[in-house]
């Protein structure tokens, strides 16, 4: 009989108990915020070194943009052309007591110019290869440390880095950058890091590079043909932001990595000058749908007013007004197509 209570008891707590569980489980209604959190720790041992770093281009001196070595650093060109870009390989040199050297990772950052047309944005990241160390990197080294390119941290020379990477300590990372031509001109800024397999982490260290000012314009067309006009009429051809070669709509685009403005130079097509020395046509331009439409006499250097940027593709609209002339005739002439920077 006691065994008996003692299991009715038993379910009864049993009973109450999943009742209790019920009411208790949270019940949610709508989003909920669930915080996540991880910790990666600092391994022993020695924190790794990035002794010095450099960037060269693939030319026989390194560098197209300071080729006597002349100033430290690097100097590029960009190759001008649409949607043409220059290769180039950044250098860093690692040192680290473990095992001879222990590192796994090797990064760098790339940000752009700071100037009045670039914001200093970061631009892509770079992983690195490791490249090891013997005859062939200590004579990278020693080429690069000759031709001026070489930044070292605070704590580091030229002695002890050929020092580690001659002992073997120190070993080349190697990593490859693409930059597009109409890239902003300026001082670009390239921070390095590194890690070694214990989680310690490097320094940073800070290099870079000057891409040198080039302006360069594109054009879609090599004629401008006014058609049939009449006296004292304002004629418009206009163009379109469609680059495509000789199709009527006059088109130009910045190929260069600075800000320009168009120019252009006009002949008077031999319409002449009235009696009172007078030209007997006017032209008229604008850059963009929306430009600053711009009068000009034949002979007059003109610069458009506003700018157009680098990798920027835009319209260009000309206009002829014939003050005299007789039916019938035909005129040709030059126009002259220029830009200035308009840094």
């Amino acid at each position: 009989m006691q065994v008996k209570d003692f299991t009715i008891i038993l379910k009864s707590v049993i009973i109450a108990g999943i009742i209790v569980a019920l009411l208790t489980i949270p019940v949610q209604t709508s989003a909920e915020v669930v915080t996540t959190s991880v910790n990666i720790p600092y391994g022993g041992g020695f924190n790794p070194v990035l002794l010095c770093t450099w960037i060269e281009d693939e030319t026989i001196n390194l560098e197209d943009g300071d080729p006597d070595h002349i100033l430290t650093g690097s100097q590029f060109y960009p190759e001008p052309g649409y949607d043409k870009s220059r290769n180039f390989s950044i250098y860093t040199i690692v040192f680290d007591e473990e095992n001879g050297g222990d590192v796994i990772l090797t990064s760098s950052e790339i940000y752009k110019p700071l100037n009045s047309f670039s914001g200093g944005e970061y631009y892509q990241s770079i992983t690195f290869a490791n490249e090891g160390s013997g005859t062939t990197q200590l004579a990278k080294l020693i080429e690069a440390y000759e031709s001026g390119l070489i930044t070292f941290n605070e704590n580091s020379s030229f002695d002890e880095t050929n020092y580690r990477l001659s002992k073997g300590t120190g070993s080349l990372w190697t990593g490859q950058l693409n930059l597009p031509s109409c890239m902003p001109a300026g001082n670009y800024t390239i921070i390095m890091r590194c890690i070694d397999q214990s989680n310690n982490p490097s320094d940073e260290l800070t290099g870079g590079f000057e891409y040198l000012p080039l302006g360069c314009i594109e054009s879609d067309f090599n004629s401008v043909n006014y058609k049939s006009t009449i006296v004292k009429v304002n004629k418009w051809i206009t163009g379109n932001s469609i680059f495509n070669i000789n199709d009527g709509y006059p088109t130009v685009r910045n190929t260069g990595n600075i800000p320009i403005k168009i120019s252009l130079n006009q002949d008077d097509m031999n319409f002449g000058k009235n009696s009172k020395g007078l030209w007997n046509v006017l032209f008229d331009t604008r850059l963009g749908n929306n430009g600053t439409e711009i009068n000009y006499l034949p002979e007059e250097d003109v610069t458009i007013p506003e700018k157009l940027m680098p990798c920027k593709t835009e319209s260009l609209d000309f206009s002829i007004h014939i003050l005299s002339g007789f039916p019938g005739d035909v005129h040709s002439g030059i126009m002259i197509l220029g830009f200035e920077d308009a840094i």
